[in-house]
């Protein structure tokens, strides 16, 4: 029991929410795309790399860029089921077991809102994202996975 109130007072501490419903059949057949800032020299990601990424393994950009993770609340448990091989309370102890390690990295800032995380990922150049392919737009540049983007058959992150 004070496990359970630990973990729930240090994820309300960390910035965790409780996770949404499903999404509906049309936006789980939607491919999520993955997006950084239209100046990030990166051209795309492995699938391991991004798994590293939203590890907290990787914090920093070939160019010595800090990354900052994001995450869409509506599309991260695909994403991380996808990415890193988990759901999203096995990831949410990953994280709070890092933070209390005092290892680096910090954990991804959920948005609720497409349009407010496209907004954040443009306005600042070390923000990663991931959302649904179909909110993409000119203000941030989406990046192939292990060579591939939303929409290709052998698309990772389905």
């Amino acid at each position: 029991m004070k496990a359970l109130l630990i973990g729930t007072l240090l994820g309300a501490t960390l910035g965790f929410v409780p996770a949404r419903q499903d999404p509906t059949p049309a936006q789980a057949t939607q491919p999520i795309a993955v997006i950084v800032h239209p100046d990030n020299p990166v051209d795309g990601f492995t699938l391991e790399e991004l798994r590293r990424l939203y590890l907290g393994n990787t914090t920093l950009f070939a160019n010595r860029e800090r990354v900052i993770l994001l995450e869409s609340a509506e599309e991260r448990g695909r994403f991380y089921r996808t990415v890193a091989g988990m759901g999203e309370d096995r990831l949410k102890r990953h994280w709070v077991a890092r933070v209390f390690a005092g290892d680096s990295g910090t954990p991804p800032i959920e948005f609720r809102s497409p349009e407010d995380l496209k907004h954040y990922v443009a306005t600042h150049p070390g923000a990663v994202a991931f959302l649904p392919a179909a909110a993409v737009d000119r203000s941030v540049k989406a990046v192939p996975i292990d060579g591939r983007r939303p929409g290709d058959a052998r698309y990772p992150i389905p």
